[in-house]
């Protein structure tokens, strides 16, 4: 009887078949990459909005301790700058200790925002966007800077738009500080205090408290300490964690290392727009394509404006 010689059932693959898989999986590879991206850049922006959502309502429970009272935005003290808006906030996010050090090294905040070694050298993560710049601030070595900037108002002067290579012109004097936001510096603030809840006669769900500002920088670093206050006697010297809104789009005018500090433009990393804090604690992303007219209304505290949010 002929016996017929047995097949070898583990044959291997041929080079084509193998090319053929490869092929396959770089398809698939090049499907899941784009979707893991987006996965990952919404959860950036969710997790920033939680961020600022914490911060609005941080700046609330000040209020209320305070007879409705915002906290100032910027200290200012002889020797050259006070406290920032985020160190006074510090009780109200879990970091009373932190807080109480800050006292401590300033001297109960007579002594120079420098001497807070301490506070300006820790990293908070509530105050940084997940996909933002760097936080080395430029003002001081080791101290660390924020993403989330006070709101003070329109901007004021002229801004430099670099992408259009152009000076975008705003409202007053270059580099001044804004009065009629709501965290504003102690000078130039009614009666040098918070601005009352009350006096947001536009309405809280419609008036910006805080801004995002993360991206990364084409230029010259502008990001200044998030505990610096206000250092100098003059409206244009510039701040720490405070800016105007300026006619400037997101992402557009960086720091032309002098005078437009205070008009620098809103923006993050993420997709076509930034994070943007209202006084009643809500927070609503803006695309970039937004009004920067309509943006500078919703700056005004007080500007009589009927104004929706886009």
């Amino acid at each position: 009887m002929l016996v017929s010689p047995r097949r070898n059932r583990n044959r291997a693959f041929t080079l084509i078949e193998l090319l053929v898989v490869i092929a396959i999986i770089a398809v698939l590879i090049g499907l899941l990459v784009p979707a893991v991206q987006k996965v990952r850049q919404a959860a950036a922006k969710l997790s920033c909005q939680n961020n600022m959502h914490q911060l609005g309502i941080a700046c609330a429970m000040y209020a209320n301790d305070r007879s409705g009272r915002f906290p100032i935005g910027a200290q200012s003290t002889p020797q050259g700058g006070g406290a920032s808006w985020l160190v006074l906030i510090l009780p109200y996010i879990e970091q009373d200790n932190l807080y109480q050090t800050y006292l401590n090294e300033t001297k109960q905040f007579t002594l120079p925002f420098t001497s807070g070694i301490t506070a300006g050298s820790s990293r908070i993560p509530l105050f940084y966007c997940p996909s933002g710049q760097d936080a080395t601030s430029i003002d001081t070595p080791g101290f660390l800077t924020t993403h989330y900037y006070g709101n003070m108002g329109p901007g004021s002067g002229t801004a430099y738009d670099d992408a259009a290579g152009v000076n975008v012109q705003n409202h007053n004097s270059n580099a001044a500080s804004s009065t009629l936001g709501v965290l504003l510096v102690d000078l130039y603030s009614p009666q040098g205090m918070g601005i009352k809840i009350a006096e947001i006669k536009d309405g809280t769900s419609s008036t910006i408290l805080i801004g995002e500002r993360s991206y990364t920088e084409r230029g010259t670093n502008s990001y200044t300490s998030w505990t610096r206050g206000f250092a100098g006697t003059s409206p244009n010297i510039f701040t720490g964690a405070l800016k105007n809104v300026s006619l400037s789009p997101f992402n557009s005018a960086s720091w032309n290392g002098s005078t437009n500090m205070q008009d620098i433009s809103f923006g993050s990393n993420h997709s076509h727009g930034a994070n943007f804090a209202m006084c009643d604690g809500s927070v609503h992303y803006i695309n970039d394509d937004v009004s920067m007219a309509l943006m500078v209304q919703l700056a005004t505290r007080n500007g009589g404006e009927a104004v929706q949010l886009p």
